[in-house]
């Protein structure tokens, strides 16, 4: 398992896990260069595969992006355990037994607010048959990809994610605050009732 934490100054900003799935390590090697290119900081050990890229000029993601790699599906499903990912990369034919789809599936049954990516030079089902199988709250890119349009992709749907994240804990705090508010009621009218026979 390789990691890649791409670090942000600013205290505002929402740190995020996304994880990449492919059998092929140059390009689980690429993404985690891709996400490295477009900060504004350089991180050691990556300068020998800055020349796959057009020179850009460099900007800060408005996320910290921690990113794992993993060479197949089952590998990638069990990483799940161990983290809370927001984004999966998936290649959709991978050698093994575990496509894109099935592991799209299996991530789908431990945690169905992960947002997936399908990234792949062979589509292997119909778009729709992807969705009568998972739904169609996913991406898909062909390889070769052009890397503003991943980066952009990854922090649209970690921002949905994240909208739906606040969302969830908004209307938890509310329940939360209207039990309590319940329970206040209860034992003022139990207490009044108390006094009034007294």
């Amino acid at each position: 398992k390789e990691q890649l934490t791409v670090l942000n100054q600013a205290t505002d900003i929402e740190h995020i896990q996304v994880i990449a799935i492919d059998d092929d390590p140059q390009v689980l090697a690429t993404y985690q260069t891709i996400f490295h290119h477009f900060q504004s900081s350089a991180l050691d050990g990556m300068e020998g595969l800055e020349g796959m890229f057009e020179e850009k000029q460099k900007f800060r993601l408005p996320l910290d992006i921690e990113m794992d790699t993993a060479a197949s599906g089952r590998e990638g499903v069990d990483m799940f355990s161990e983290k809370e990912y927001v984004v999966a990369l998936l290649d959709m034919r991978m050698p093994g037994g575990w496509d894109g789809l099935k592991t799209a599936k299996e991530i789908y049954r431990q945690d169905p607010r992960v947002r997936i990516v399908f990234i792949t030079a062979h589509m292997d089902y119909q778009l729709s048959d992807l969705h009568q199988q998972i739904g169609a709250n996913f991406a898909l890119l062909k390889k070769p990809f052009d890397q503003d349009e991943l980066v952009q992709n990854v922090i649209v749907l970690a921002n949905d994610w994240l909208r739906e994240k606040r969302l969830f804990e908004a209307e938890q705090q509310a329940q939360r605050l209207s039990r309590a508010k319940d329970e206040l009621i209860s034992s003022m009218n139990y207490q009044n009732s108390l006094d009034k026979e007294s």
